[in-house]
């Protein structure tokens, strides 16, 4: 009898145990959870403020067009460069009694002219691009501050319209047709109504439609009934 309180005391204080470990367990892992939960609390709540840009010159349409103009001209003037190692290769091959030479050399002419002016151009730019960095390094606080949307929708159509006038032509000939051009333009016009018209009388007497001639009606005599009119 002795032996048999002996086991079930000893099942008892292992069960205890193993009871007590398991709670134990639970609440290491509930306090472990809670720990992430507030963790990843902190965390969203990290993101979600918001945090000015630290390049917002980078999302600034105006500056990034101003950079792809500086990077066109630059290629531009790189293709002409290579043109004109041509032609200065031509030139060097020609005698100089060649009538060909004259053209070759007001070619290359033309050609160091293009290349100066795309270079013009590409430095013109660059200077525009950084001028438009630091104009936006100082203004971006600003509409940060006051919670305004960046970049500036207005300013960019406002750019784009400046631009396009001026890249417009300045030759009168390019914008209004010539004087030639708009009496064919006219002359066109005006035949091909005609022709439209000649072919709807020529329609309508087809179809036996024509206009009432002068004198084709008979005159009824007075007191005549139109019953009675032959």
């Amino acid at each position: 009898m002795f032996y048999v309180e002996q086991f079930f005391w000893n099942l008892t204080m292992v069960l205890k145990d193993k009871i007590a470990g398991s709670c134990t367990f639970l609440v290491c892992c509930i306090f472990r959870q809670r720990k992430f939960f507030v963790f990843a609390v902190l965390c969203l709540f990290t993101l979600s403020c918001e945090k000015p840009m630290d390049n917002p010159e980078l999302v600034d349409p105006i500056y990034n067009d101003l950079l792809n103009d500086a990077k066109t001209s630059v290629g531009l003037a790189t293709t002409e460069e290579k043109n004109l190692e041509s032609l200065n290769k031509d030139i060097e091959a020609l005698k100089a009694g060649d009538n060909s030479r004259k053209n070759k050399m007001r070619q290359r002419f033309e050609s160091e002219t293009k290349i100066t002016g795309f270079k013009q151009r590409a430095q013109y730019f660059q200077l525009r691009g950084l001028k438009r960095k630091e104009y936006v390094l100082d203004n971006y606080p600003k509409y940060f501050a006051k919670h305004l949307p960046w970049p500036d929708s207005e300013e960019w159509h406002d750019y784009q319209a400046s631009k396009k006038l001026q890249m417009a032509s300045r030759d009168w000939g390019t914008r209004v047709p010539k004087l030639g051009k708009r009496i064919k333009e006219y002359n066109a016009s005006a035949a091909a109504a005609y022709s439209g018209g000649g072919k709807a009388e020529g329609a309508k007497k087809e179809s036996g439609e024509s206009a009432p001639e002068k004198g084709s009606e008979r005159v009824r005599p007075e007191g005549q009934s139109p019953e009675k009119s032959e």
